[in-house]
Order: C-alpha cells, then sequence, then structure tokens
C-alpha cells in the first residue's frame, strides 16, 4: 500500500512538472508571434496574462509566426512590419509588368493637335459677307464705258448673272476698256466700288458709285439691306494681254472688302510682246565709266527707265550695248536699230546685222513668255557704236524682224542719245 501512495506521489508530481512546462511553451510562441508582428488583440492577451486569450492565440497562428526564423537570425526585408505597409523593393513590378513605350498612348492618351486658325479670306464672296452686303444684282458687263445698255459689245447681257459662264472672251476684241453695271443692297452707309486684276492692288474709285432710282433703294431695304446703291466700274484692259482673272470688289464704310464678282478675263496675244517687266534690261557703256551717263540706268526694267534719255562725250566711249527680251511665237528673228535725228545714218533704213545682235535666251526668260501663252523667247544683245551717232540729239530704236518679213518689225523700246563733242 505504501508503495502504491508512493507511485501515486510521484506520478502527480510528474503530471505538475508536465503541466507546467507545457504552461510555459505556450507564452514563448506568443511571445514570438507578437514579435514578428501579431495584431494588437494578441498583445493584450498575453499582457492580461488569461489563459483563454493565450490559448486562442496559440490555436490561430499567424503566417508570420510560422515563418518565424530561428532566434537570433533578424527578420528579412520582405519579412519587415513596415515593410509590410508598403511594396517591398521586390514586390514593385517588374519591367516586363511595365507598359511598353507603344502602350503608353492607350494608357495615358496624348491630345489630339489643334489645328492652327485660319486666316479669314481677304475678298470673300459676297454671299458670304451678308453682314456686309445683303443683296447685289449683276446686270450687265459690255464693252467700253459708255452709260449701261451702249455699250458697243455686250458680254453679258441683262439677266440671271448665274446664267453668265464668267468668262469674258476678247480674243477677237480691240477693247481697251470694261463696265460691270448693276446695284447693291448693303448694310449701313454707302462705301466704294472698284476692281483688282489678278494679284495686283484694288483700285477704288468714289466715280463709280451711280446715281441710284428710288426703287433700287426700296428693293434694297426689301431684301433686308439698310440702303442700295447702283454701281458702274470702269475696268481698264490697256496694256494687258492673255488670259487674266478680274476681281470686282466692294469696299465698306469701315474697310470691309467683299467680291461682287469673279470672272476670266481672255484677251488677245499681239504678234511679240517686250518682256520689259520681266528682263534684266540694261545699257551698258563700251568701257567701264559708267560715269559718263548723266541718267543712271541701271539693270532693271525699261519702263522704270524714267527720262529715256542720255548724254555721251565723243571720244570717251566706244558706244553702249542694250540688253533685253521678248516673248514671239517664232524661232525666225533678228534684231537691230532705226536711227534718227543727228545719226549719220538717218536714212530711214533698219540696220540690221544678222546674228550679231541675237543673245541666247535663258529658261528664266523662255518660262516667263510661255508663262503669257508664247511659245519661246528671244534676248537681244545690241552694239551701239559711237560711229552711229552725230553731234547733238540722236533718236535710236531697238527694232526687230520675224520671220525675215519686213513688213514684220516691231519696235520694242526708244530713246534719245545726247553726243556732246
Amino acid at each position: 500500500m505504501k508503495k502504491i501512495l508512493v507511485l501515486a506521489s510521484i506520478l502527480l508530481v510528474l503530471t505538475l512538472v508536465f503541466v507546467a512546462c507545457s504552461g510555459d511553451a505556450e507564452p514563448q510562441d506568443t511571445t514570438a508571434g507578437t514579435t514578428a508582428g501579431t495584431d494588437a488583440g494578441t498583445d493584450a492577451g498575453t499582457d492580461a496574462g488569461t489563459v483563454a486569450d493565450t490559448a486562442a492565440d496559440s490555436e490561430q497562428p499567424t503566417a508570420a509566426a510560422s515563418e518565424q526564423p530561428t532566434q537570433g537570425e533578424e527578420p528579412t526585408q520582405g519579412e519587415d512590419p513596415t515593410q509590410g505597409e508598403e511594396p517591398t523593393q521586390g514586390e514593385e513590378p517588374t519591367q516586363g509588368e511595365e507598359p511598353t513605350q507603344g502602350e503608353e498612348p492607350t494608357e495615358e492618351p496624348t491630345e489630339e493637335p489643334t489645328e492652327a486658325p485660319t486666316e479669314p479670306e481677304k475678298y470673300p464672296a459676297w454671299d458670304n459677307a451678308k453682314d456686309v452686303v445683303i443683296h447685289q444684282s449683276f446686270d450687265q458687263l459690255y464693252t467700253g464705258t459708255d452709260v449701261a445698255g451702249n455699250g458697243p459689245e455686250n458680254i453679258f447681257n441683262p439677266g440671271a448673272s448665274a446664267d453668265w459662264d464668267r468668262i469674258a472672251d476678247l480674243t477677237n476684241s480691240d477693247a481697251t476698256a470694261l463696265t460691270y453695271w448693276g446695284w447693291v443692297g448693303v448694310k449701313g452707309e454707302v462705301g466704294q466700288f472698284g476692281y483688282m486684276i489678278d494679284d495686283n492692288a484694288p483700285i477704288y474709285n468714289d466715280e463709280w458709285t451711280h446715281a441710284t432710282e428710288q426703287p433700287v433703294i426700296d428693293a434694297a431695304i426689301g431684301n433686308g439691306a439698310d440702303t442700295g446703291s447702283r454701281m458702274k466700274i470702269a475696268i481698264d484692259l490697256s496694256g494687258l494681254i492673255g488670259e487674266h482673272t478680274v476681281r470686282v470688289l466692294y469696299k465698306s464704310a469701315d474697310g470691309a472688302e467683299v467680291t461682287l464678282c469673279l470672272f476670266t478675263l481672255k484677251l488677245a496675244l499681239p504678234e511679240l510682246y517686250y518682256m520689259s517687266q520681266h528682263s534684266s534690261d540694261a545699257l551698258q557703256i563700251v568701257g567701264t565709266d559708267l560715269s559718263l551717263l548723266e541718267h543712271a540706268y541701271t539693270p532693271g526694267t525699261y519702263d522704270q527707265w524714267e527720262s529715256k534719255s542720255f548724254t555721251l562725250k565723243m571720244g570717251q566711249t566706244g558706244g553702249f550695248w542694250d540688253l533685253g527680251f521678248v516673248a514671239l511665237n517664232t524661232n525666225v528673228y533678228e534684231f537691230g536699230y532705226l536711227f534718227g535725228g543727228a545719226s549719220p545714218l538717218n536714212n530711214g533704213a533698219y540696220f540690221f546685222p544678222g546674228a550679231a545682235y541675237t543673245a541666247t535666251a535663258s529658261a528664266e526668260q523662255i518660262a516667263a513668255a510661255q508663262e503669257l501663252g508664247y511659245e519661246t523667247a528671244g534676248a537681244f544683245l545690241c552694239l551701239c557704236a559711237e560711229a552711229a551717232l552725230g553731234v547733238g540729239e540722236n533718236t535710236v530704236q531697238v527694232v526687230v524682224k520675224l520671220n525675215g518679213d519686213d513688213n514684220q518689225i516691231y519696235v520694242l523700246r526708244e530713246y534719245t542719245v545726247i553726243l556732246e563733242a
């Protein structure tokens, strides 16, 4: 019996020791879990020291606790609780996960480039400028500058302007002017009427505002205008050849310019055309002493040479060169002179030295001629020797003969040369 009590005592002691050892192991695991970053509730349960809270924590270990390193090892950067609140370097998207350059436009659309604002049209059509011109009646276009209806050649008769094909063909006419006749209804006070040819500057004239009868004014107001006015615009054709664009204009009192009508003008081409506005014309003294010219004539256009006269001193120069070119429709031509006044060659005869005065036309000169409708260009380089001049005032004409025909001799330009003894 005594042996039984001893054994029971030993078993009781061992049981108490086992229970005590088991109780010591649970707080150690809980502390480890807390160090590894377990939640605040676990900490509170540990501090309170209750068996129930400790048991609950031990039954639901966190992943951090299960992966906790052994004693003496430092937590890795990925296991640091502060790193857990923000993505660690290892958790950032890899380069492959970042959007590629080609994918950026779809993920971050760029703004479409905006078109630059266009400038307002300089001379808008009247029906696109109703704040200026409310209505217009294009009644007639005729040659000459006579009163309406009495022109020698009616190009457009009264009627609907839309019926006109907008081409004034005067290739068989010798007209030097056109008249545009009609009326308009406008906003505000009546301004001015005018026209422009090609890209040249507009021409306005108060005289082209014609006396207006009351029925016209009433008709304009009836169409929504403030007032109405007749117009009779004289379009000067002098000096024009070939094809051109004509724009009939109205300019309001505040300066707005509006196109009333736009048409093509076709004029005849003469046998040849002196291309002074396109050439590098020049008069060059034989030698280098340009001071011998009283009038400084520098390379440019013959039309810009105002006086078209100059003085030479006998014995100080051998004469002068004359350069220029013409547009024409034949390859058979020659250049020469006709002398008058004090010239010893003043005999009424033309002087043609064959090909001596003919130069080679440049590609630019030929292109300028063809732009007007001619086939080619002929360049000249004429020498007027001092021997052809007499003391006093000489007249000199530069001429060209076409196709070897004495009936096709044309004067290109004329000037006066004064030879002093």
